[in-house]
């Protein structure tokens, strides 16, 4: 049984060494994709031509954050992973991740909101892992959310404990106990 452990925690290691491999490899092309993208969307296009090079970035965007996720996978398995924390306004921050979604939910007749009687409310986060946070949950509620429906962000700060507290609701299918 030890022998078997072994075999597996090694095969896990190759696996997760490939992943890494790979997420490298693809991280130079996506980047080289997105720079010229960006640099034709700043010059003077034909509306058609505009829509196509924008789904350009956001796919290829949307790419280089799997990338970096798988990346960032690695360094959590490591223990290399490290937290670089800042105070941010939770409700500016979430509501921003929210407008990334606006026209998708805008095509899909979509309510997709932020719900809170909070006009600010600091809080000290990994911005940029938060970010990932959220825009992989909103995705999630996006591809099982149907046309009409509704996907709404409560955000409050508990009354006894002062922490902030954010509840996600959509239409959607809905998650198993498991998941």
């Amino acid at each position: 049984i030890v022998l078997m452990a072994d075999k597996a925690r090694e095969a896990n290691e190759e696996k997760l060494n490939f992943f890494t491999n790979i997420s490298h490899e693809l991280k130079t092309p996506l980047t080289l994709i997105l720079a010229p993208t960006e640099e034709a969307l700043r010059g003077k296009l034909s509306v058609t031509t505009r829509n196509q090079f924008s789904l350009v970035k956001k796919n290829a965007t949307r790419l280089l954050l799997l990338v970096n996720q798988l990346m960032d996978f690695r360094k959590l398995e490591l223990n290399k992973m490290k937290l670089e924390l800042q105070e941010t306004d939770l409700v500016q921050f979430l509501q921003e991740i929210v407008n990334a979604f606006a026209v998708f939910a805008k095509q899909h007749h979509i309510d997709c909101r932020i719900i809170t009687r909070e006009t600010t409310l600091p809080v000290w986060i990994d911005c940029e892992k938060i970010e990932k946070v959220f825009f992989n949950i909103l995705s999630n509620a996006f591809k099982f959310t149907g046309d009409n429906g509704f996907i709404h962000l409560t955000i409050h700060k508990d009354a006894v404990n002062g922490e902030a507290v954010i509840k996600v609701q959509d239409s959607g299918i809905g998650m198993g106990t498991e998941e």
